[in-house]
């Protein structure tokens, strides 16, 4: 899109559908990208893609499976990367929304997987957005159990915040401003006439 509000096509992925993107400080485009048709269950004809291109969207690497052929994530639905070039991503398990978060590791490996903390919470992780606070900090929405997970480059829970306690329900998107804001973006139950809120909270 243009300043004037105009659209051009810039890369196609057909038949291949693109779901998450994201654009690198060393200037990568990342695009994750899966076939057509219903996301579950999976099957041996799934295609579940991280392609690394450059900004003109000439292909750089792929991720997709381990030296063994076993698939690195079931469906990438939102990509961070750190100043470093370190790529995070959530990893949808299920129809449900019940997944992951995962730390690549090049060329074809995932270094660690978080999928929720019994100390915080025995219900199952629900990640919605991921970002990354500097370099050593990874801040998760948690749908369904409003909460945040706080949790350093290493995978492991430093803190949480249940936004329950600030009347925040279901925090999907997330975005840390310049002024250190914490803007929440909510989704809302099915079959209910609840709008969508946004709030902002100081970290």
């Amino acid at each position: 899109m243009n300043s004037k509000g105009s659209l051009r096509k810039f890369l196609d992925f057909s038949p291949l559908l693109p779901r998450a993107l994201q654009i690198t400080a060393s200037g990568h485009l990342l695009m994750s990208v899966r076939e057509q048709g219903e996301a579950f269950p999976l099957n041996s004809k799934s295609c579940r893609q991280l392609i690394v291109m450059d900004l003109k969207g000439k292909p750089i690497h792929t991720y997709e499976y381990s030296n063994k052929r076993n698939r690195l994530f079931s469906l990438v639905v939102r990509i961070a990367t750190s100043s470093r070039g370190d790529i995070y991503l959530v990893d949808r398990e299920t129809l449900d929304g019940h997944g992951c978060v995962a730390a690549l590791s090049y060329p074809n490996k995932i270094k660690w997987r978080y999928s929720g903390n019994n100390n915080i919470t025995s219900d199952r992780f629900c990640p919605g957005d991921i970002i990354i606070r500097n370099t050593d900090t990874i801040i998760v929405t948690d749908v369904d159990n409003a909460l945040i997970h706080i949790l350093n480059i290493s995978g492991l829970v430093t803190n949480y915040i249940d936004t329950s306690k600030q009347g925040i329900s279901f925090p999907h998107m997330i975005c840390l401003g310049v002024d250190e804001l914490l803007w929440i973006g909510c989704s809302t139950q099915e079959d209910t006439s609840d709008r969508a809120m946004l709030y902002s909270l100081k970290y």
